[in-house]
């Protein structure tokens, strides 16, 4: 509704959402902002600019940016002229960012690109970013009309709680369940998310992830497995991860880029021998109390739901 409300044309691809099917529909529309989850961002990133990041020569050159404009701007000219060659600004939500693509935009390219953060329930946007402040990691800023949010923290600024949110577009109950409805909003209105996140002094929210899918450590230690995943990510080969616990034990459930994989004839031995590295790698990365025991190579993609997020529970 938001577009419609300003005056613009409101463009909606109904056929599956690939690079195929997007690029003639971009060339013919030319959009000034661009709606999509990370997943279609990606795959369009992949399909235009892929071979030039995944290059060795590539990612040294994107590496020292600074002493690179012009490699830089060949990219991002290449890239934004696949979305119509009008783009303004690139919002992105429904699943986090890997944090290597933000900053591919942010830093590298200088992409215009913001993330926002919704629920269906709060008919659905909760915060958005603004390009002109937006930094690594944020989902944004509460939106001025009919937004009033808090974090359910003893210290919200430095200690992950509960993001929680109230005003007239959040909903007032779920369909015929009073019990549904009494577990996540409170008497004077608060609707508890679910998502746990931080607050900075801008306003700016920062999630780290769902309290459902959080894993308590063996020594007590708040563990979320979205925190790990980001960087496990964007390590060599790793097309998708999930991070979960076995016995007590966390272990890591890897997709890896098996495109990537065939073009460099990569056999099975020298894969584990790299995810091998990864996982060393990864430990070093991240606090002690989280640190991956052992992974396991999946060649199926993750189950997701419409918008893009992994399907958790069919993997615990």
């Amino acid at each position: 509704m938001a577009p419609l409300c300003y005056g613009m044309t409101l463009c909606i691809l109904c056929i599956p959402p690939v690079p195929a099917n997007l690029k003639p529909a971009l060339r013919q529309y030319k959009p000034f902002v661009f709606f999509a989850v990370p997943l279609i961002i990606n795959k369009m990133l992949d399909d235009t600019i892929g071979e030039f990041i995944r290059s060795k020569s590539g990612a040294a050159k994107l590496a020292d940016h600074v002493h690179n404009p012009d490699f830089c701007e060949a990219l991002r000219t290449i890239f934004m002229n696949a979305f119509g060659g009008n783009l303004g600004l690139m919002i992105t939500g429904g699943a986090a960012m890997p944090e290597q693509l933000e900053r591919l935009f942010l830093e590298q390219l200088k992409v215009p690109f913001v993330t926002g953060y919704g629920m269906t329930e709060c008919t659905p946007t909760i915060t958005l970013g603004h390009k002109e402040t937006y930094v690594m990691k944020e989902c944004g800023e509460p939106v001025p009309e009919g937004i009033e949010l808090k974090i359910d923290s003893p210290d919200p600024r430095h200690v992950a709680g509960e993001v929680m949110v109230r005003g007239h577009v959040v909903f007032t109950g779920y369909y015929k369940n009073p019990e549904a409805t009494r577990a996540v909003l409170s008497e004077d209105g608060w609707f508890r998310t679910g998502d746990l996140g931080t607050i900075d002094e801008m306003g700016r929210v920062f999630l780290v992830g769902r309290s459902k899918s959080m894993i308590l450590g063996t020594n007590g230690q708040n563990i979320f497995p979205e925190e790990i995943e980001v960087v496990l990510n964007q390590l060599p080969y790793v097309q998708e991860s999930l991070i979960v616990s076995r016995g007590g034990r966390l272990t890591a459930l890897i997709v890896p880029n098996q495109n990537l994989l065939a073009e460099q004839n990569i056999d099975a031995t020298t894969l584990g021998q790299i995810m091998d590295t990864n996982l060393s790698d990864l430990n070093k990365k991240i606090p002690a109390y989280s640190a991956v025991g052992s992974y396991e190579i999946l060649f199926d993609p993750f189950a997701k739901t419409p918008k893009g997020s992994i399907k958790r529970f069919m993997y615990r």
